[in-house]
């Protein structure tokens, strides 16, 4: 992949979901403002809350046909998908350049999409990630700051990534997926059908909204996808959606300690490929260690063969006639 110059047609944004909220009875404050005068805070009154952001880039001329849509993970945003924390090219430009339009978003309550306020609107404080609970939760090591051997994320460019976490509610789900949901709403208005490409906590979001437009979702692209449904879910909708699971290393059987989600993904995975088995689904299971490729954490994206991975989510994308070589 080179570094030539990417022909935009348009690139622009949007906020799309939420619903305007009446605060009544918060506290009114008088607060000093950079020691010179008095800012009088009343947060009373009409609010738009609960909605999110999106950020697209159309090409002059797009080889694929359908654009990629990348929705974050949980404590994170949109900036998972742009330039590396140790300056290389991200999967939103690099993905524009095997000719897809690509739409980067910023779910409910995550950086421009901004939060509303608790406990008038959301009833609980938002949670922090700390360095060390980050560091077992995404696969970097299983104690702070010694990483597992042969990791592949740049370590020592673990600041920038800890500059991007942002805080996050637990009891929002319901609003970030309704969210989510009027997004591809609003696409589906313009567009034939779209990719969703999703990490981590986001890949709950897009197979929920999967599930509600299997016609227009074309593929499912669910990276180190971290709640695999029960067994119990209606599976049905994945039938005819090509579906490609992407995990990378430190999930071996006998890897202790590990994160509450990977020793899920491990429990569930059996039974979740069992079904879609059954139901002769199109799906392919790539675990990047089953491929020779070692050493991946759980921000595939950012590693230091994060090009390398990018290209073989192409070459499947092709594979299913959602590509182009």
């Amino acid at each position: 992949m080179t570094n030539d110059i990417i022909p935009v047609k348009k690139r622009g944004s949007f906020h799309v979901g939420g619903e305007r909220t009446v605060i009544q009875g918060a506290p009114v404050e008088d607060l000093p403002y950079f020691g010179t005068f008095t800012f009088h805070s009343d947060p009373n009154g009409t609010h738009w809350t609960k909605q999110m952001y999106v950020q697209y880039t159309e090409l002059a001329g797009p080889k694929a046909p359908y654009p990629l849509l990348m929705w974050h993970g949980g404590g994170l945003t949109g900036v998972t998908w742009e330039t590396t924390p140790d300056g290389r090219e991200g999967w939103d430009t690099l993905f524009l350049r095997m000719g897809f339009d690509v739409y980067v978003s910023d779910a409910v309550e995550r950086g421009r999409a901004s939060w509303a306020k608790f406990p008038d609107v959301n009833p609980t404080p938002p949670l922090f990630h700390s360095y060390e609970s980050r560091w077992l939760n995404l696969k970097m090591g299983a104690v702070y700051p010694e990483p597992y051997q042969g990791q592949r994320f740049p370590v020592q460019y673990y600041d920038q990534l800890m500059m991007q976490g942002v805080p996050r509610w637990m009891t929002s789900d319901e609003w970030t997926q309704a969210a989510y949901d009027q997004y591809l709403e609003r696409l589906e208005k313009a567009l034939p059908g779209v990719i969703l490409m999703a990490h981590s906590q986001g890949c709950t979001f897009a197979l929920n909204a999967a599930r509600k437009r299997p016609d227009f979702v074309k593929a499912l692209v669910l990276v180190e996808c971290v709640s695999l449904p029960d067994s119990k879910s209606d599976m049905a909708f994945l039938r005819d959606i090509p579906q490609l699971y992407v995990y990378g290393d430190f999930m071996e059987p006998d890897r202790e300690p590990v994160h509450s989600w990977v020793a899920h993904v491990r429990d569930n995975a059996p039974t979740w490929r069992g079904r879609l088995d059954a139901m002769g689904a199109d799906y392919t299971w790539m675990h990047l260690p089953e491929l020779g490729i070692r050493g991946n954490s759980h921000m595939l994206m950012m590693d230091d063969n994060s090009a390398d991975i990018a290209e073989l989510i192409r070459q499947w994308l092709v594979q299913k006639g959602l590509g182009v070589q």
